[in-house]
């Protein structure tokens, strides 16, 4: 999967990356989204991401809020049931 691999490069860019936890907690939330995610969504969370990047924004924040903008409330719902569970397991 190329693809997630160009994610994973932009989700070092956007968060802070001396926060090892934040960061390996983001790369799953990266990769349950792009599970749920169609053809046209996962082209707009890239787009999100690049943008973000370009922006210099490293919160987070506005990275996230934009992620549910765009898959909708019952993928977002399982995107974050999923990351609380692995963010628990360490």
């Amino acid at each position: 999967m190329k693809s997630m691999n160009s994610l994973n490069v932009l989700a070092a860019v956007c968060v802070n990356e001396r926060h090892k936890r934040k960061v390996k907690i983001f790369r799953v939330l990266l990769k349950l989204v792009s599970h749920v995610s169609t053809k046209e969504q996962h082209y707009e969370i890239t787009k999100i991401l690049v943008s973000q990047s370009i922006n210099n924004d490293k919160s987070g924040k506005t990275i996230v809020k934009n992620f549910k903008h765009v898959l909708g409330d019952k993928k977002w719902g399982w995107v974050i049931k999923n990351t609380r569970a692995y963010a628990k397991s360490f």
